[in-house]
């Protein structure tokens, strides 16, 4: 809540002014609620055939209100094959082949309830703001506060949804002392909810959140298990190396084209990232870059780029125009691994145990935007290595 001050000036038989002072108040409530109901079916026929079903009904205050209750599925099936009749192997402890496909819905990219137009009085922004943010008119030299737009409104705004499925297999063998699991998966999701840039002759009234376009992706997930004991069962050993790969891909932006992002970096708002078509979400967009302005001389020769100087890093003119502009960016990079890998040890001992977690990702790029140009903070031993000066 918040009040503010409102003067009324009257003046008494003397032509004395009397200032009467009011209290106005100002309330909000800011309150987010969901509600779900949802129904599961089992099916389990002598542990070899595994079915499941869920059905939920989901609702979300975020939403409009003829979009805030959807309705998503899951499913999926098992079989153990290790169990028939006619599975014989001595080798093989078990093997179950499963599949299941699901979608799900996501209220999280809309951060408050869902709003309809909605109007600010000025003398409020002037409350908050300063006089000068007031907007009104003058009649008879007095000045009368008006009302401007707060909000725009998306009267199709609704849920996000996500279908994932996956099809792979479980395998224990050699007595149960080896494990393998393994996973095709794929995801799609649609209706994102994005908050996108109006055009420019619509003001600066925040924009709207907006359902559009989709993303897939897809890849592997295989883990590999070895257990046993050692030592007449004092020493157990576990072991685990996970290897997971995705490859993700904007597929749809509808209307909107490509999306720019970016974020606050290092005291500045910088623009990095890219969300279109044909990319992986998120890809870094930027000048390619060509090494460094060695000389003026080199500086003169080169496309011009606006403000080099020696020593400044040297971007690549990648359409051939003679200058350096937006029009000579591109993707650069991305956020995203060709594959990640993780690898568990556990040891234990009598009373003594002993865990490893390691993990490792590689192929991905990133925006080392942490490192400070204030003075007085620490850099990498890299900067030994700068430029200083020509053939440096």
């Amino acid at each position: 809540t918040a009040a503010t001050g409102v003067n009324r000036i009257e003046f008494d038989a003397n032509n004395q002014p009397i200032v009467h002072t009011a209290i106005r108040g100002y309330s909000f409530e800011y309150f987010k609620k969901n509600a779900s109901g949802f129904l599961r079916l089992n099916y389990d026929y002598e542990d070899k055939y595994l079915v499941s079903f869920t059905g939920r009904r989901d609702g979300s205050t975020r939403f409009a209100k003829n979009k805030r209750f959807g309705n998503f599925y899951a499913g999926s099936v098992g079989w153990v094959v290790s169990k028939e009749d006619f599975f014989k192997s001595n080798f093989i402890n078990f093997l179950k082949v499963r599949g299941s496909y699901g979608v799900v819905g996501n209220d999280q990219a809309v951060s408050t309830n869902y709003n309809s137009i909605s109007t600010i009085q000025t003398d409020y922004l002037a409350s908050l703001y300063g006089s000068g943010n007031a907007i009104g008119y003058t009649f008879g030299g007095a000045f009368a506060n008006g009302a401007t737009l707060g909000t725009y409104y998306n009267p199709d705004l609704g849920w996000e949804t996500n279908g994932q499925g996956n099809v792979g297999f479980e395998l224990n063998f050699y007595k149960n002392k080896f494990n393998i699991n393994a996973d095709y998966y794929f995801k799609k999701t649609t209706d994102l909810l994005f908050t996108t840039s109006l055009a420019g002759y619509l003001g600066a009234i925040p924009s709207p959140t907006v359902n559009i376009g989709s993303t897939t992706a897809q890849g592997i997930d295989l883990t590999l298990g070895y257990t046993d004991k050692f030592m007449d069962n004092k020493l157990g050993l576990n072991t685990t190396v996970a290897f997971t790969t995705v490859k993700g891909n904007v597929t749809s932006t509808g209307a909107s084209g490509a999306i720019r992002g970016g974020g606050f970096f290092n005291g500045q708002s910088q623009t990095t990232t890219l969300f279109a078509p044909g990319f992986a979400p998120g890809v870094y967009f930027g000048y390619k870059t060509a090494g460094l302005f060695q000389t003026v001389a080199e500086i003169a020769a080169s496309p011009t780029q606006a403000g080099a100087q020696p020593g400044d890093i040297k971007f690549a003119d990648l359409n051939g125009d003679g200058k350096i502009n937006s029009e000579d960016q591109e993707v650069i990079g991305s956020p995203f691994p060709k594959f990640t890998l993780g690898w568990n040890l556990n040891l234990n001992y009598k009373n003594i145990d002993l865990s490893v977690f390691t993990y490792a990702s590689y192929g991905n790029d990133i925006v080392r935007a942490f490192e400070r140009n204030a003075n007085y903070t620490n850099k990498y031993a890299q900067v030994l290595e700068r430029w200083t000066g020509p053939n440096t």
